[in-house]
């Protein structure tokens, strides 16, 4: 019967060392996968980021061409000598 002791447990070690192989390159392949991801993930919010700051410019930039515009319309307006005027309803009678 314990003949074959010896053989058995290099079968037990044996199967052992291979799960923890495979489960080690499953691991290692999950790491990959999730670097991959982060790295994905990291492009995507400097792209974002990018994005927002070219939209936050854009939108000084207008903010200034009205303030500009009206500041126009103000001087046009003295130079006139006329006093400005509440807007007028869309569609009604003042």
């Amino acid at each position: 019967m314990y003949d074959y002791l010896p053989f058995a447990v290099a079968m037990c070690v044996g199967a052992t060392a291979v799960i923890v192989w495979a489960l080690a390159r499953k691991v290692a392949r999950l790491e990959q996968l999730v670097a991959s991801a982060t790295d994905m993930g990291c492009r995507r919010h400097q792209m974002w980021v990018e994005e927002g700051a070219q939209l936050r410019l854009r939108i000084e930039v207008l903010r200034q061409a009205v303030e500009q515009r009206d500041a126009d319309a103000e001087v046009r307006r003295m130079l006139r000598g006329t006093k400005p005027q509440a807007a007028k309803p869309e569609g009604g009678k003042p």
